[in-house]
């Protein structure tokens, strides 16, 4: 019998927001699962936050210019 994951989803209060304007705010944000992913036995969890699209804050993973940023791998 499989094992069942449940994911627990609540708002939170975040302090590094910051608007199209680069205004820092403290705003209620809330991060949910976007996407589930079996991986063999393991469950993969993709996170996002309600507020990303509309977030500046280039040092928060969920903002837009975060998921936008290139990242150079060095080899």
């Amino acid at each position: 019998m499989a094992d069942l994951t449940i994911v627990k989803i609540g708002g939170a209060v975040c302090h590094d927001f910051i608007d199209e304007k680069g205004s820092r705010s403290k705003v209620t944000a809330i991060v949910v699962p976007i996407r589930l992913k079996m991986s063999g036995s393991e469950l993969e969890i993709a996170w996002g936050c309600n507020r990303g699209d509309a977030c500046f804050n280039e040092s928060c993973r969920y903002s837009k210019p975060y998921r936008e940023k290139k990242f150079e791998i060095k080899l």
